[in-house]
């Protein structure tokens, strides 16, 4: 009987560490992370998760996919892109066509007409215009198109 009840006490302090132990444990990851003092963005926002130009051989097109954060509070009426190459600036025509809006947690890929192979091998600054919000800019550098004779007649003179 003195036994049963000594196991039953251990289990009861074993319970109670480990409770406690929690506790403190908790307790200082949620003191680490109130001491970084995170705030969430008031207006809404946007990121850029990809950026795929068309390939080289029909340099018509670069897709930009955009992605609504979770922690945006509002959607975000996107309104433009642009690309930025040696200080110009490029307005490029996305499908679907803008204004769009996108909810928090949504992501699409916009389709956007743009004739790149002027810049073939630059940078490029791809971004995306938020109405009353914080857009996005990615860098990028535009693929290198390289000529190539597929066909040729060539006659030696002398």
């Amino acid at each position: 009987m003195v036994r049963d009840i000594s196991l039953v006490f251990l289990a009861v302090l074993l319970l109670a560490a480990m409770t406690v132990g929690a506790l403190l444990s908790y307790m200082t990851v949620a003191g680490y992370y109130h001491s970084l003092s995170l705030k969430l963005p008031n207006q809404p926002s946007v990121a850029i998760t990809n950026v795929t130009y068309s390939p080289p051989d029909k340099p018509d097109r670069v897709d930009v996919t955009v992605l609504v954060p979770t922690y945006s509070p509002s959607e975000a009426n996107i309104t433009g892109f642009y690309a930025i190459v040696n200080r110009t600036v490029i307005r490029i025509r996305p499908w679907p066509p803008v204004p769009y809006v996108l909810k928090p947690g949504e992501e699409m890929t916009f389709l956007c007409a743009w004739v790149w192979w002027e810049y073939s091998g630059q940078e490029a600054k791809i971004v995306v215009v938020v109405e009353g919000g914080s857009g996005a800019i990615v860098k990028t550098t535009v693929p290198e198109v390289f000529g190539n004779v597929t066909q040729g007649n060539f006659t030696g003179g002398g």
